[in-house]
């Protein structure tokens, strides 16, 4: 019993610690949407640490045999290969242009997600 008290003492620290790595990485995107600025090594960085925070999290819960009650969110279908090359670091970000000559790319959509007529 008093090993998976030591598990749960560390479980509970390591899910602290995964919320502030959360937060800071908001705080660092948010920071580069106000500058209007990208620094691909800033947010890799963090990007590593909730990562690494979600592995170490999994990892025992897995040996407390729980599931995750705060897992990482899900990916919404919405990632592109542009979107996975930034991630990874292949490439630079499009343009504002490009950007905004991929909005509306196909048709209008009605008030209940119809096209309209």
């Amino acid at each position: 019993m008093a090993g998976k008290r030591k598990l749960r003492r560390r479980l509970a620290a390591l899910d602290d610690h995964r919320a502030e790595a959360r937060r800071e990485l908001g705080a660092v995107v948010l920071g580069m949407y106000r500058a209007d600025s990208f620094d691909h090594g800033a947010l890799g960085r963090e990007a590593a640490g909730v990562v690494e925070a979600e592995k170490e999290v999994a990892e025992l819960l897995g040996e407390l045999g729980e599931p995750d009650p705060d897992p990482p969110p899900a990916l919404t279908g919405g990632e592109t290969e542009e979107t996975d090359s930034l991630i990874s670091g292949d490439e630079e970000p499009a343009s504002e242009e490009h950007a905004e000559g991929q909005e509306g790319d196909g048709e209008a959509e009605g008030e209940e997600g119809q096209p309209e007529s």
